[in-house]
């Protein structure tokens, strides 16, 4: 009896002490660029547009995540009225800050890239000057891949599609992609 006891102990500790040493990295901060355009006109010369963001995300099982995402996305209106050679006389530049709420699956593998698809909701509230915006809550899926640079930091790639049958206003794009650092905790 006094062997099983030992044994019992043994069997349950030994795995409580080596989730202990090694870390669980369930929790992620991810801050990165996206959709980044260069332009180049006559009247403005070379210019970089390009959203920013962060997302937190947190492992809720040992493969599914649960991510929240906020990021800024510029965006032009055009001044509707006289127009000079079918070009807008004046342009208004605005921001806007879409936020994403995703489930993620993760396929981890030996190696240290480590794919990931989702779904979610992406929720985005715009103004603008001459014509009304209002609120859009749309549903969207998710993938990319992170390359692991240290167990700690990695290197983040992805990209979301709105499911929409038709295409977004200017102000929230169909289609996004990130490039970023992620830090796990």
């Amino acid at each position: 009896m006094k062997r099983f006891v030992v044994v019992a102990v043994a069997l349950f500790t030994l795995p409580l002490f080596a989730q202990q040493q090694t870390p669980k990295n369930d929790f992620q901060i991810f801050v990165y660029a996206s959709n980044v355009a260069i332009t180049w006109t006559d009247s403005t010369g070379t210019t970089v547009d390009s959203g920013f963001g962060m997302a937190v995300s947190k492992f809720v099982t040992p493969r599914v995540s649960m991510e929240l995402a906020v990021n800024s996305q510029q965006w032009y209106e055009y001044e509707p009225g006289p127009y000079h050679f079918g070009v807008p006389v004046k342009r208004y530049r605005h921001t806007t800050y879409p936020v994403s709420l995703d489930g993620q699956y993760h396929f981890f593998n030996d190696s240290r890239w480590k794919p990931y698809l989702g779904a979610g909701v992406r929720y985005v509230q715009a103004s603008a000057r001459f014509f009304d915006t209002g609120t859009r809550v749309t549903p969207e899926i998710t993938g990319g891949v992170e390359f692991m640079m240290t167990p700690h930091v990695s290197l983040r790639f992805d990209g979301k599609q709105e499911i929409q049958t038709h295409s977004g206003p200017a102000y929230d794009p169909l289609s996004r992609m990130a490039v970023g650092i992620g830090w796990h905790f």
